[in-house]
Parts: structure tokens; sequence; C-alpha cells
């Protein structure tokens, strides 16, 4: 059961680290012309720190201490524990903030009929 549940997440990792790639490089790369709107960027920003979480979330038990109690696949040390755990911590304190600032965004175009030029000094 401990073997499926840190295996488990793998593939979903995997999904989120390519969902998040295809944004990142359809915004930077393939429709730049994009950035120029407020949404666009919030979604990069996102997607930017859900590439390292996807990472660490793929890693998972393999960064813990070799030895671990109750811990399937730890084969790291305290140094990767410790950077994977910081990583995940940033990134999971930063997307909810975009996902919020997602929201105060679609209420303030809402409110001024999506005019963008009404609404641009709240970035």
């Amino acid at each position: 059961q401990q073997r499926a549940i840190a295996y488990a997440i793998k593939p979903l990792a995997i999904l989120s680290f390519l969902s998040a790639s295809y944004v990142v490089y359809h915004l930077l790369v393939q429709k730049r012309e994009k950035l120029k709107r407020m949404y666009h960027r919030i979604i990069l920003g996102m997607n930017i720190y859900v590439l390292p979480y996807a990472i660490t979330d793929f890693v998972g038990t393999w960064a813990m201490p070799v030895g671990t109690p109750y811990r399937v696949g730890a084969a790291g040390n305290q140094g990767t524990c410790i950077a994977q755990g910081f990583i995940q911590i940033i990134c999971a304190a930063a997307v909810p903030y975009y996902y919020s600032s997602l929201s105060v965004f679609s209420c303030f175009a809402v409110r001024n009929s999506f005019k963008e030029e009404n609404y641009r000094h709240i970035e």
C-alpha cells in the first residue's frame, strides 16, 4: 500500500509538468504577444511555479534520507530532503496567490467590462 501511494503521484506529476511546460512554452515562445494581457501574465507566473513543484512531486520519497521509517523508496540524504521541502513550500505558497490574483483580476475585469486600461493600475 505504501508503494502504491509513493508511486501513484508520479504519473500525475508528469502530466502537471508537461501541461505547465506547454503553457510556459506557448506564452514565451509561440504567442509572446499574449503577454500584453494581464490574464496571460498571471497564468504564466502560476505555471512557472508549477514546474518545480511538479518535479519535486515526481521525485517524491526518493529525496528522503535512506532508512527513513515507513517511507518506500527513500534514497536521498538530508540535503536532498531539505532542498525538496524548501522548493515545495515556496511553490505551494506561490500558486494559491496566483489563483487568488486570478480571482481578483476576474472581479476587476467584469466590473470594468473587460477594458484592461481601466484596471491596469492594480498590477
